[in-house]
């Protein structure tokens, strides 16, 4: 579709032009809904780089995003953009980042693409299937339990429920499972799972749109497994390639 082609070309462009070969400069963000969270210069150059994009291309679509378009409303037409998911990585000149941006029409996700620069993989997916560099992917749904890496959201300390659960999740489930990761980045972690590198990725999150749901929807449509529900007070999505790691995880959500 032609959103996609445009998803895929902005978000590489958007590394080529704003971040490639620029220095970082790291500052932090304390607002109401960011409390020291950490933002550099290449986020703002990036989201205001692929907004200008969007708006030059589909002037009357909306933009929720994560630096200057916070709290706008998904509605109608709209694209969710995250300059740089993985931002405490990119600053530290952690290879695990990537810049993501899906297309949504009244609340149903059309399509999305992650791109994935130290990689040089474009993850990205429509209503036909998901893909790795333009190549259809699919997840393994027969892989025993024993032989499965998953992945989880850092730890959030801050939050007793979701602290707890996630030390269960690390202590009980690791025990079963082959290993278990944390990698610092939910769209990267998403398209791992969706590209069968691990095969199940749990994040806590608030409603930061942008975070989850260009992965969310890579994953779906590579055939994951999906749990995504209100959880605390907030929201907890997991991608699974196999039912059994799935209810696996909703063991430890009940």
């Amino acid at each position: 579709m032609e959103e996609l082609d445009f998803a895929i070309k902005t978000v590489k462009k958007a590394y080529k032009k704003c971040i490639k070969g620029k220095p970082i400069n790291v500052g932090v963000k304390s607002t109401e809904k960011f409390l020291n969270d950490f933002v550099t210069d290449r986020d703002m150059a990036t989201e205001q780089f692929i907004t200008e994009q969007i708006k030059k291309c589909y002037p009357n679509d909306n933009i929720v995003s994560e630096e200057f378009n916070t709290y706008n409303k998904c509605e109608g037409r709209c694209w969710v953009l995250d300059p740089i998911d993985g931002t405490v990585n990119f600053s530290r000149k952690l290879p695990l980042w990537n810049i993501q941006l899906a297309f949504v029409v009244d609340g149903e996700t059309k399509c999305a693409a992650i791109y994935c620069p130290t990689l040089d993989e474009v993850f990205s997916a429509d209503e036909n299937g998901a893909y790795l560099n333009g190549g259809k992917i699919t997840v393994n749904k027969d892989l025993a339990l024993e032989n499965s890496i998953i992945n989880s959201t850092g730890l959030v300390p801050k939050n007793e429920k979701i602290f707890n659960t996630q030390i269960n999740i690390l202590k009980d489930l690791g025990r079963k499972v082959l290993k278990v990761k944390i990698f610092g980045s939910s769209g990267f972690e998403f398209c791992m799972v969706a590209a069968n590198r691990i095969n199940a990725y749990i994040t806590f999150y608030t409603y930061n749109i942008w975070d989850h749901i260009p992965g969310i929807f890579i994953c779906k449509q590579a055939g994951c497994e999906i749990i995504d529900r209100e959880f605390g007070d907030g929201h907890v999505c997991v991608a699974t390639a196999t039912k059994a790691l799935k209810d696996e995880f909703e063991k430890y959500l009940k």
